[in-house]
Formats: structure tokens, sequence, C-alpha cells
């Protein structure tokens, strides 16, 4: 309802919501981003399709842009270490341990299949922006963790190497 709500009243000012789901929140699991968009309007309500935490949520990205193409008004592009992934699932770590861990990592290195999501999109013409994320929290960094210009721009690579 809340969703609702704030969506109409964007509307009154000529503008459409978009949505981003978010992993420790009420809309986390593909399930959850399911009954939002079964719950809102199509004109009042887009989808920031956050590829790292959908596959966090226990879902594949690119089924998620062939079920909600004409709703994803943007994307983030975030991938996610499956290994950690399972660590932090296992021990039942909370978001914020979950990255300290190192749950998120540069794109490419990670259980999001970049390639298959870059064919789904190319198909379903999806011409809008992307940001490319890595959550992480420097105080928590080993040692050998890349520096975040490092990270940016490895990740940066791999997509021009994609044909982003």
């Amino acid at each position: 309802e809340s969703v609702r709500t704030v969506a109409a009243l964007a509307s009154e000012h000529g503008l459409r919501c978009v949505f981003h789901h978010h992993v420790g929140t009420y809309v986390e699991t593909p399930e959850e981003v399911a009954i939002l968009m079964q719950e809102t309007s199509a004109n009042d309500l887009a989808l920031c399709l956050d590829t790292g935490h959908y596959f966090y949520g226990g879902g594949d990205p690119t089924e998620a842009v062939r079920q909600y193409r004409s709703r994803i008004e943007y994307l983030h592009f975030k991938d996610v270490n499956p290994q950690v992934l399972g660590c932090a699932r296992r021990e039942r770590l909370g978001f914020l341990d979950g990255i300290r861990r190192g749950v998120f990592c540069e794109l490419g290195r990670g259980g999001v299949n970049f390639p298959a999501l870059k064919q789904e999109l190319d198909a379903v013409v999806f011409n809008g922006w992307a940001v490319v994320e890595q959550d992480v929290d420097p105080s928590g960094a080993a040692s050998s963790a890349p520096t975040p210009a490092k990270s940016a721009e490895a990740s940066r690579e791999f997509l021009l190497n994609l044909g982003f």
C-alpha cells in the first residue's frame, strides 16, 4: 500500500516511480519482487533490477529480464561470490556481515551470468541506464582486496569485453 501511495503521489507530479529491491528488506526474493509487480500498475511503478541483489535473493537476473522487461527502467550491475553467499546463508549472517565477508565481487568473478544477461538485454532491446556497483565495507576488507579504483577498472573491462 505504501508503494502504491508513493507511486500515486509521484504520478501527480508527472513522475514514474522505480523500485529497487534489496537484500534484507521486505522485497528481497524473486517471489517478493513478483508480488510487488503483480500488486502495482506497470504505468505507476517500474523496476530497477539489481543483478546482485536478485541473485543474492535466490533468483536468476536473466530470467527477471525476461519476466519484467517492459517494467525495467534501469539496472544495477553487481556480482555475487557464490561461496561467500553459501557461507553467509549457512551462518545466517546479516547483510552487512555478508558484505564484510566479500559477498559482492567484481563483475564476471561471481555467479551472475553476465553473457546470458547481455544476450537477453539485447533480445528485449534494453537501451536504458546501468549503474555498476560493488558493495564493500572498507573496514572489513582483506589486505589483499583490490582498491576501489582497481576493482572498478576490472568490472569496466569485463563489461567492455562483453560488448556493453
